[in-house]
């Protein structure tokens, strides 16, 4: 549902009529830590962890931690192998985002 923005629940919706559909971009620049740290707190991660437990999901957050450590090597072209002191905390990147809106007015 998330992927098509809610359309399936449009008709479900009172006041069609007046439907207006609003889509707000959004970009925030973040760096790994900040990210993850939201990533952890979205429902299909808190459904994760009750279901698989907390060590799965710091698991699995941390094999995406190094995911994205390994894309950011791998851009600044270093050696993947090579010993890097670069805090985590210094590694920024920008994250985008669509926020939708659906506005009625009852008649």
């Amino acid at each position: 549902m998330i992927d098509d923005y809610y359309q399936s629940l449009l008709p479900l919706l009172p006041y069609k009529s007046s439907l207006v559909e609003y889509t707000i971009g959004q970009r925030k620049e973040s760096t790994i830590e900040q990210f993850l740290n939201l990533v952890e707190t979205f429902s299909a991660c808190q459904t994760y962890k009750n279901q698989e437990g907390e060590k799965a999901l710091k698991n699995l957050l941390e094999n995406l931690r190094e995911k994205l450590i390994e894309c950011y090597k791998t851009t600044q072209n270093r050696n993947k192998d090579e010993e890097d002191t670069t805090d985590l905390n210094s590694i920024k990147f920008t994250v985008s985002y669509s926020i939708r809106l659906y506005l009625m007015r009852k008649q």
